[in-house]
C-alpha cells in the first residue's frame, strides 16, 4: 500500500532551550524557523521537479524560549526513495530505511521535526493523503508539514494541535517573516485514510 507500516517518527526527547530567530512573541499556534540553508535546499530540490511531487523530511530541534514551544528546522534530506512517476509523495519503507541513514550518518544529534513536499502547479491546499501522512507518520506537537507550489511560489505550512492540524500563516527564515497561503477553514475536521487508487 501507499502507506508504510513504519512507526511514528520518534518526538525529540529533549526540548532545547533557545532563544527564537525572530521576533518574539507571534500569535501562531507554532512559531517554525528554518536556518537559510536547509530552506534554500528545500526550494532547490522543489524547482528540480515541475511535472511530479517531490518531498522529504525536516531535521532540527524542538525548542523552548520564554514564549513556549518551537520547532527549529537545520537540515533537509529529500525523500530520494518515494516511488518515481506517483503523483503523490509517498513514504515506502525504502524511503525511510534511506532517511535513517542519512540522518545517523549526518545529523545524529537532530530529530525528524516534520517534512515537505511540493504541489507543481496546483495550489498549497493539504490533500487528504498529505493528512493522512501528517496524521500518521508526524503527529507530534513539533513535527510540521510543508507544502510548496514552485510554479506558482505560494507555500502553506500545517502543524498539530489539540484540536487537529491546523494551517498557521507565516514562518520564519533566518528571522525573517515568511507569509505562508491560508487556505479556508482548518486543514481536517477528522482525516479519514484516503481511497486507495
Amino acid at each position: 500500500g501507499a502507506v508504510s507500516k513504519h512507526k511514528k517518527e520518534k518526538e525529540p526527547e529533549a526540548r532545547v532551550w533557545r532563544r527564537f530567530p525572530g521576533p518574539a512573541g507571534g500569535d501562531v499556534p507554532l512559531r517554525v524557523t528554518f536556518d537559510q540553508a536547509p530552506y534554500a535546499e528545500l526550494v532547490a530540490h522543489a524547482k528540480q521537479s515541475l511535472n511530479v511531487e517531490v518531498g522529504g523530511v525536516l531535521c532540527g530541534d524542538a525548542c523552548e524560549d520564554e514564549a513556549g514551544l518551537y520547532v527549529h528546522v537545520r537540515a533537509t534530506i529529500p525523500g530520494t526513495a518515494s516511488r518515481a512517476g506517483s503523483t503523490h509523495v509517498t513514504f515506502t519503507q525504502e524511503t525511510w530505511t534511506a532517511i535513517h541513514a542519512e540522518m545517523e550518518a549526518k545529523y545524529p544529534r537532530l530529530a525528524i521535526v516534520g517534512w515537505y513536499h511540493t504541489h507543481p502547479g496546483f495550489g498549497v491546499v493539504f490533500s487528504d493523503m498529505d493528512l493522512f501522512i501528517q496524521k500518521n507518520f508526524f503527529a507530534g506537537p513539533a513535527q510540521v508539514a510543508l507544502v510548496t507550489d514552485p510554479l506558482g511560489g505560494s507555500e502553506a505550512l500545517c502543524v498539530n494541535g489539540p484540536d487537529g492540524i491546523r494551517y498557521v500563516d507565516r514562518f520564519w527564515v533566518e528571522g525573517r517573516e515568511r507569509r505562508t497561503t491560508m487556505p479556508a477553514g482548518p486543514a481536517s475536521e477528522s482525516v479519514t485514510p484516503p481511497d486507495r487508487h
